[in-house]
C-alpha cells in the first residue's frame, strides 16, 4: 500500500515546500529518474544514524529497493529563502524498509536547496531522532 501524507500547519505551501513535497512523493514512488532532476550533484543525504549517501547513493539504493520509504509523514513544516539557497525544516514519520527490515522512526529534518538553471535541487539533508 502506497501512504504519502503532508500537513502544513499554519502556512500556505510556497515553492521549497512544494519541493520538498515532491521529492518525498519521488521516494515513495520509487522514481529515479525525478530523483536525478530532483538531486544536486554535490548532494549529502545524512541520515539520523551517522549514514551519508551522494545523489548517486540515493538513486541506487531506491532503485535496487536496498531502501524502500513506504511512506513519509510531515508535520511543523517551514521553509526560508535567501537568494538562489533555501532551506526547508520539519518533523516527519519515515516508515522505510532498510536491507528487509521494516522501521519507523520519527525524525527532524533539515533539507538545503539550491536554485540551478531555474530549477530548485537538493543539496544537503541532515535528519536526527526526533
Amino acid at each position: 500500500m502506497l501512504f504519502v501524507n503532508f500537513s502544513v500547519h499554519a502556512q500556505k505551501d510556497s515553492i521549497l515546500i512544494k519541493e520538498s513535497k515532491a521529492l518525498h512523493y519521488f521516494l515513495v514512488t520509487n522514481n529515479s529518474a525525478a530523483l536525478h532532476q530532483k538531486l544536486n550533484t554535490a548532494l549529502s543525504y545524512g541520515h539520523s544514524n551517522g549514514w551519508i549517501e551522494t545523489k548517486k547513493d540515493v538513486i541506487n539504493n531506491i532503485a535496487t529497493k536496498c531502501l524502500v520509504y513506504n511512506s513519509i509523514e510531515v508535520d511543523s513544516i517551514t521553509q526560508h529563502i535567501q537568494g538562489k539557497t533555501g532551506y526547508v525544516r520539519f518533523v516527519g514519520n519515515f516508515d522505510v524498509i532498510y536491507k528487509g527490515t521494516s522501521n519507523i522512526f520519527k525524525l527532524k529534518v533539515l533539507e538545503v536547496w539550491t536554485k540551478r538553471k531555474g530549477k530548485w535541487q537538493l543539496l544537503a539533508r541532515q535528519a536526527v531522532k526526533a
